[in-house]
């Protein structure tokens, strides 16, 4: 059984978001796309190009460059991935299940925090790896977790 998420059914990268029960465990699947439907509107299409604001594979690869890593001692972390299936076209994300405050529910402490624990992160990357890259660091992670409020936005 799964229980579909809330999310923005515009927004052609995400194809669902759902909680199901997988080995007697819940965990939320998220399923993405750089196919763009034919009724999707021009602001919300897919891109395949990494720069770009709504590039199709950004939150699939922030959990594969280890993100959470980098994160350690701000506060925020990332809910933990338990499984990524990539194909050409679509992407299947399979991670834990966290409870909390969402969208307009969020505090501007809230959002402070996780833009400081973002821009952190991002610095830690920047003296690990030397340089910027467009890839896994580029672009913003929708969901993240505060001290132990979860916060997720869509």
């Amino acid at each position: 059984m799964s229980e579909t998420l809330v999310h923005n059914p515009k927004n052609a990268v995400t194809e669902r978001i759902e909680r199901r029960v997988v080995d007697g465990q819940t965990v939320v699947v998220k399923a993405f796309s750089c196919k763009n439907r034919e009724d999707t509107p021009v602001e919300w299409r897919a891109s395949t190009e990494p720069r770009h604001w709504n590039y199709w594979a950004r939150e699939a690869n922030v959990y594969e460059s280890r993100l959470n890593d980098h994160m350690v001692g701000t506060g925020v972390r990332l809910p933990t991935m338990i499984s990524l299936v990539r194909s050409q076209e679509t992407i299947e994300l399979t991670m834990e299940d966290v409870i909390g405050r969402t969208g307009s529910d969020l505090t501007l402490q809230d959002c402070g925090l996780i833009a400081k624990a973002w821009g952190h992160a991002q610095g830690q990357l920047l003296t690990t790896i030397g340089h910027c890259q467009s890839g896994p660091a580029s672009g913003s992670c929708v969901t993240m977790r505060s001290r132990n409020l979860p916060i997720t936005s869509y």
